[in-house]
Parts: C-alpha cells; structure tokens; sequence
C-alpha cells in the first residue's frame, strides 16, 4: 500500500509540473509577436526585392485583421522560406499584408536606390498562413498554422486601436475578444489538415514551441462548433508508451509487496 501511495504522488506530481509547464507557456503567449521580418523591397525594408523569399500573387485575403487599409498584398513563399515565426518546418507559406499608405513600385527598389530605405517600417497588420511539416509531437505534416502579427514596434498606436480581427475555418468562426486588436497575444492558431482546431502554438522562455489545446488566448468561438481534434499517430505512440510505462511500475510494486 505504501507503494502505491509513492507512485500515485509521483504521478499527480508529474501532473502537476505539466500544468504548470502550460500556465507558462500560456503567460509567454501574451507577449505578442510582431512583423515577421524578411519582407523584401517593396513590401518591407530587408532588401530589394527578392522571389525566393516573397513573391506576390493575385488573390484577396480570407482573413480581417480588425484594422482594414486600403492597400494590401498577398505574397507567397519562396524556395527559401521553409520555417515559421516559432522555427517550426512548413512546406509552404502564405502572408496577406495591410498598408496604410500605397506599397511603393517595384521600380522604387532599383538602383541608385537603397530598397532598405523604401517602405523601412513595412505593413500594420499580418497574417500568415503555414503548411506545416513534421515537427514531431507539435504538428504533423499538412497542418495549417494561421497567425495574426501587428507592427507595434513602428506604430505603438496599435495597441489601443480599436478593432476585432477574425476569421473561418473548418465551418468555425473565431474572433478576437476585448475593443482593441489583439497585440498583445500570440495568435497562433493551428489546426488539421481539415481545418479541424488543434490548439494554440506558444513559446516558452527558450523559443520553444509547444501545441496548447483549446482557442488561443484573447480569441473565442463567434459560430460553428468546434469537434474533437484528431489523434495524430504519434501523440497515439506518445501516449501509449507513458501508458505502458505506468503499468510497468504498478506490476513492479506488486511484485515487491508479494516478496515482502
């Protein structure tokens, strides 16, 4: 019985430094992420302009980041872009940029210029669409990752603008809580390949990126319902092995009370 009791506080311990291991991953999420910052000439100041990092497309954004402008740009990833903001591997990318002012010509970024100085502070508001890879425990391979970014660092104003972004998938449509626009959290939603929730991508103090079931932070569900997300194989192996690895140590305490 002493056994039993030992093992049973090891694994309510082991529980609980879980629980908390999640309550920290959600506090890192309300720091926010901001522009993510490859963006080529014309549409950001890292350079001129550059198709192996972005390129544009035709195509209108699904998506309302909760301050619409009047001027935006769909680009697509490049052949060297192959990992999110969080360094999780993707297969491909999608981002829809919001202007403020008209994105600058092409032309803009040609010599004698400098395309570091055409449009430095590039877009307000971001959102990027991934196609995940395999990342092991955290995404499998067609996941989508969908990511609201707010360019706070170039236009602190942001933070207490008021707007509600959002957005639909799989049938749900999820909105931003609170009058302002989210700045303040990560917004990183992912989801299966069928557009079925995941969970939230967060980060802890070490950039690494952990899968936190449910709605992300500062977001809710407005309509649709949200099913149960789909067991993946290797959170299946994942959990069978630490089930597995309990009833290893309950037959050993059995035994040991026998030989006593």
């Amino acid at each position: 019985m002493r056994y039993m009791k030992h093992t049973l506080t090891a694994i309510i311990a082991v529980c609980s430094v879980a629980a908390l291991a999640g309550v920290q991953n959600a506090e890192a999420a309300s720091m926010g992420r901001g522009i993510r910052a490859d963006l080529p000439c014309p549409y950001g100041g890292a350079g001129g302009p550059n198709p192996d990092l972005w390129a544009p497309t035709a195509g209108s954004s699904p998506f309302n980041p909760g301050l619409l402008t009047p001027n935006t740009a769909t680009l697509v990833s490049g052949s060297t872009i192959d990992q999110d903001q969080v360094t999780l591997g993707i297969l491909s990318a999608t981002q829809y940029v919001y202007y403020s002012s008209p994105i600058p010509a092409a032309s803009a970024c040609d010599p004698p210029a400098d395309p570091d100085t055409v449009n430095p502070n590039g877009p307000l508001e971001q959102v990027m669409t991934y196609t995940m890879a395999n990342n092991g425990l955290v995404t499998q391979a067609n996941d989508v990752e969908v990511e609201f970014n707010y360019n706070i660092f170039s236009d602190p104003a942001l933070a207490t603008t008021v707007g509600t972004a959002s957005f639909t998938m799989g049938g749900v449509t999820y909105m931003s809580t609170g009058s302002f626009l989210p700045t303040g959290t990560d917004n990183d939603f992912l989801f299966s390949s069928t557009g079925v929730l995941k969970g939230e991508l967060v980060t802890d103090s070490t950039g690494t990126a952990t899968l936190v079931a449910g709605v992300p932070q500062g977001w809710a569900i407005k309509s649709g319902t949200v099913t149960a997300p789909e067991i993946d194989p290797a959170s299946a192996i994942a959990g069978i092995t630490l089930l597995v690895g309990l009833l290893t140590v309950l037959r050993g305490g059995r035994r040991t009370l026998r030989a006593a």
